[in-house]
């Protein structure tokens, strides 16, 4: 199982433990994936400066037009017989600029933008199929080692029943003392299974 397998098995675990114990569907955990997902975000992302770069492209087919406007300048100290140029009094400049033919450079510029906007979106659905698919892969990982530990703990109480039988069989004279050793070790093996699947599965606490 690769890494990324591995750490969104982790991630489960995590979000099992936060959720109280409450189980996770495996829809769930698609989401929870896909919401927490750098890679998915990052060609989100890319996806959507690609369309923006569509809608600049085909911007330019639009005319421009170009405002200025200026007060009149304030002038001090002057003669009398002091005339102002045009260029110091207010006035309003507006041009429409609009490019008949540009021999395709737009709609060239539309086309590519139009490309990288399809590669983008390619990029973000297989993006989610791999995510999808790791996801998948981790979720029977978690699934398989809540399981194993389970069996565990079950084996565990079973063993631990056992001893103190034994126990009570050495205090009353029917067992030998050679049968609880036997009984300890027994225990002992039992949880280090547990303490094993805990490792793998921090869910449940012993």
């Amino acid at each position: 199982m690769n890494k990324k397998t591995t750490l969104l098995a982790g991630f489960l675990f995590s979000s099992m433990a936060v959720s109280a114990g409450a189980p996770l569907s495996l829809s769930e955990a698609i989401h929870l994936a896909d919401e927490y997902s750098f890679d998915v975000k990052k060609v989100t992302f890319e996806a959507k400066a690609a369309a923006a770069r569509v809608d600049q492209a085909y911007a330019a087919y639009w005319p421009k037009i170009d405002l200025i406007a200026k007060t009149n300048n304030v002038c001090t100290g002057e003669s009398q017989d002091y005339s102002a140029s045009s260029d110091q009094l207010s006035q309003i400049n507006a041009a429409l600029l609009y490019t008949l033919y540009d021999f395709g450079v737009r709609s060239a510029q539309v086309d590519a933008a139009k490309y990288a906007l399809e590669s983008s979106e390619i990029k973000v659905t297989l993006q989610k199929e791999i995510l999808i698919y790791d996801t998948f892969s981790a979720f029977i990982q978690y699934d398989s080692a809540v399981q194993q530990e389970q069996l565990s703990l079950d084996y565990l109480n079973q063993v631990k029943q056992l001893q103190q039988l034994i126990n009570q069989r050495i205090a009353a004279g029917f067992s030998a003392r050679s049968d609880k050793v036997r009984g300890d070790l027994a225990l002992s093996e039992a949880k280090s299974r547990v303490e094993m699947g805990h490792v793998f599965n921090p869910v449940i606490n012993l």
